[in-house]
Order: structure tokens, then sequence, then C-alpha cells
């Protein structure tokens, strides 16, 4: 978790809980192995009211040679105790920081649970804050899963001497054309 103000990283702290632990409870709940289990986790994994919207009682699961039922209700409940304990670990960072009511922008979840149906609600309910999906490039597919190290890529770019003297404009169309030969160039070789 970190915690910016004014551009400035203000407070960081690390929280013990990430799309990982979702799957290993999946697997664990459920008695299957743990590739199973993350592709059951992005079948059918909701959280909050986006698991009660979808079919009640039972789904169908390859286990080994035969397909099995799985009680929907043993899902939930796995996913459900594990968005509140991410819920409380977020919040116990954040009462630490010392920052807890000068965060008008909300928090931004990244990384592929973000993706998780109900995710975003369920913590922007329980933190009583706004809370947003990750995302630093335009035009990249599922976003949020990259966005952490996107960011960083262009941070450390933007820090670069290169981008400080590359204003990119060019200045005539003699230094346009060259602008477009080295971009050729570079997306080709």
């Amino acid at each position: 978790l970190m915690i910016f103000k004014e551009g400035l990283l203000k407070h960081f702290a690390c929280v013990p809980f990430g799309a990982e632990s979702l799957t290993i409870r999946i697997a664990r709940e459920l008695g299957v192995s743990r590739d199973l289990a993350e592709d059951v986790k992005r079948s059918y994994a909701r959280v909050g009211e986006a698991a009660m919207a979808g079919p009640a009682d039972e789904f169908l699961i390859k286990k080994e040679d035969a397909f099995v039922p799985v009680n929907r209700a043993l899902l939930v409940r796995a996913v459900e105790a594990n968005v509140l304990e991410l819920s409380g670990h977020l919040r116990t960072a954040i009462e630490a920081s010392g920052l807890e009511g000068q965060m008008k922008a909300g928090v931004v979840v990244a990384g592929g649970g973000a993706l998780l149906s109900g995710l975003i609600e369920r913590i922007e309910t329980s933190l009583q804050m706004p809370v947003s999906l990750g995302r630093s490039v335009a035009g990249l597919n599922n976003a949020a899963v990259y966005c952490t190290a996107t960011a960083l890529a262009e941070m450390a770019y933007k820090g670069s001497a290169r981008y400080v003297f590359d204003t990119r404009a060019p200045k005539d169309w003699v230094d346009a054309l060259r602008l477009k030969a080295e971009e050729i160039s570079n997306e080709y070789f």
C-alpha cells in the first residue's frame, strides 16, 4: 500500500494479502489443486452482490477425469472471508499512516485480483472512500494487471536523460522526417 500526497510518497506499508491468497483459500475450501482453484477463481468467483447475482446452487468443475458439482456457497464463503481479511489489512494500514482523513482521491486497486467482480465495490463500502481500478496504458487489455509494472517503467523513462532532452516535437520538416525514420527503425529493428 502506497499513499501519495501532492505527487509525493508519504506512506508505504506491506499488506500480506493478494489474489494468490484467495486462490490458496479456494483450493483449501474446495479440496482442489492450486491450478484448478485459479481457474475456478477466474471463472466463478464473485464478491458481495455480484456473488448472489449468479445461479444459486452448484457449478461443475473438471476434477481429474470427471466433472464434479461444487456448491456455490463454499466458493462464496471462501471469497467473502478473504475479502474481509483484505479490507481489514487495508483499513489498518491506512489508519497507521495517519493520513486517513486526507485521502480525497481514494484508493486505486491494481493487479489481477482487482478484476474480481464486485471487489472494488466491497472495498469502497468497507473503507468508506472512493475506490477505482488501476490503469496506466490506454488501450492495454486488463491494464489493472500490468499497471504497476508499466507505471514504474514510465517513471524510470521520464526520469532518464533521454526523456528530459527529447521533446519529441519536430523543429522543422527535416527533424520531423528524422523522428519518423527513428520511430520506424525502433519499431522494426
